[in-house]
C-alpha cells in the first residue's frame, strides 16, 4: 500500500522544483537581495517584471520552471554604444594649493 504523504510519480505537483532564494540567486547569479528586491511589487515604476514567486508563512519559494521563464521573457541589451568618458584635467590637478601654518 502507498504512504498518503508520497506523491506519486505521476503527480504534476511531484515534478515541480520548488526553489529558495538562495537558489534562485544562484542559479540567475545575482546577489540575494537582488532576488528580493525583484520579488516586490512598486506599481509602474518598475522597469523589471517581479519574479514569480510563492509566499509560505514568511519564506519566499519559487518554481525554477517560472523562474527560468522569467528569466528568458527578459529583453536582451541591444544598446552597443559605449559611454562616452571625460577625461580628467590634468591642468586643474598639477597646482598643489600652499598648505596654512598651524603655530
Amino acid at each position: 500500500m502507498r504512504n498518503k504523504h508520497q506523491p506519486s510519480p505521476t503527480d504534476p505537483v511531484a515534478a515541480l522544483e520548488i526553489l529558495t532564494v538562495e537558489q534562485v540567486s544562484i542559479r540567475l547569479q545575482i546577489p540575494k537581495s537582488s532576488v528580493y528586491e525583484r520579488t516586490r511589487f512598486r506599481g509602474s515604476q518598475n522597469t523589471v517584471p517581479v519574479i514569480p514567486h510563492r509566499r509560505v508563512g514568511k519564506y519566499l519559494r519559487f518554481v525554477a520552471s517560472e523562474v527560468d521563464s522569467w528569466f528568458l521573457s527578459l529583453p536582451q541589451a541591444t544598446k552597443k554604444v559605449r559611454r562616452a568618458y571625460r577625461k580628467a584635467r590634468i591642468a586643474a590637478c598639477t597646482t598643489v594649493p600652499a598648505r596654512a601654518s598651524r603655530y
